[in-house]
């Protein structure tokens, strides 16, 4: 286990968010807290709500879209607050 790379990684995913959850931020942060998680399991939760994200995105024009995407959103910007330090829009 490598904590320290795990959330330098997790750090640099939770930044590429920061401005939001849009397609091109979670494509770009998605990769880098799966690497995170295979370093750190406590990184497991944040890499698999970007994943479902990613692959489950809310329509940026009408906001429609899974309620778990909604929900996995509002805990990822959590787990970048509290874990790695990070503030993430929800907008």
């Amino acid at each position: 286990m490598d904590a320290a790379g795990a959330k330098a990684l997790a750090v640099q995913a939770c930044q590429t968010i920061a401005s939001g959850f849009a397609a091109n931020n979670v494509a770009a942060a998605a990769p880098l807290a799966a690497q995170a998680a295979a370093k750190d399991p406590r990184w497991a939760p944040l890499a698999a709500d970007l994943d479902f994200i990613q692959r489950n995105p809310i329509d940026p024009n009408t906001g429609e879209g899974p309620q778990k995407t909604a929900e996995d959103a509002a805990a990822a910007a959590h787990d970048c607050f509290t874990l790695a330090g990070v503030q993430v829009s929800q907008d």
